[in-house]
């Protein structure tokens, strides 16, 4: 299954997504990959397969963390929400897509 082609555009995954306790994690585009950004981390997303992306950082240690980032769709087929599984303790964490009628500032 990894490598399978992506589902969707690059631009369709593009956007702000929200969490109340963590915060704003922004996605654009940049050439033919996607750029995210999380308060001053710097970042870096590469496609695993479908929707899902591997989100990578080099720590203050010089160890390269990484974690699956998984887009989610709605029932219309459109990306609505993303998943990082920050804590292994926990189930992921959902950050939600801030559109102009998402009720999220």
């Amino acid at each position: 299954m990894d490598g399978a082609a992506l589902l969707r555009p690059l631009d369709a995954y593009a956007g702000e997504y929200e969490h109340p306790g963590y915060g704003t994690v922004s996605i654009s585009v940049e050439g033919d990959r996607l750029a995210p950004r999380f308060g001053n981390l710097e970042l870096r997303l590469d496609h695993r397969h479908y929707d899902v992306f591997d989100l990578s950082w080099l720590e203050l240690a010089e160890q390269e963390i990484s974690f699956p980032l998984v887009f989610l769709t709605g029932p219309d087929g459109g990306v609505v929400a993303l998943t990082i599984p920050f804590e292994e303790a926990v189930d992921p964490i959902r950050f939600e897509r801030r559109t102009p009628d998402s009720g999220i500032p």
